[in-house]
């Protein structure tokens, strides 16, 4: 399942459940720590997926043939986002796979 933006509702995803999560995580540790844990509530608690992929957290000015990169500090502070995700699915005993490079994983 894809969840693009960092924005969810109660009961958006009710009775859905999924195996792997590419989740929105731009921008997470901006909004305020009660928005950020009804985000993770909504999304992982929710959906209860084995492997997250974090979404939204590279360079985008970058050209597509380098590596990717964190977002610059002054856009994003994408490595507090990261670890807002990386604490919530330890939490859940959720696996969170980065994709950094055209790498193959074996999925679910």
């Amino acid at each position: 399942m894809v969840k693009a933006s960092t924005g969810a509702s109660a009961n958006q995803f009710k009775n859905i459940r999924t195996d792997v999560l590419f989740l929105g995580i731009a921008q997470l540790s901006r909004q305020a720590p009660g928005y950020q844990q009804r985000y993770l509530m909504h999304t992982l608690g929710t959906l209860k997926p084995e492997i997250i992929v974090p979404m939204h957290w590279d360079d985008f000015f970058q050209p597509l043939h380098q590596p990717l990169q964190f977002l610059l500090r002054a856009a994003d502070n994408t490595a507090r986002n990261m670890q807002i995700l990386i604490d919530a699915a330890a939490k859940q005993k959720t696996q969170v796979i980065l994709l950094s490079q055209p790498v193959s994983y074996s999925l679910p």
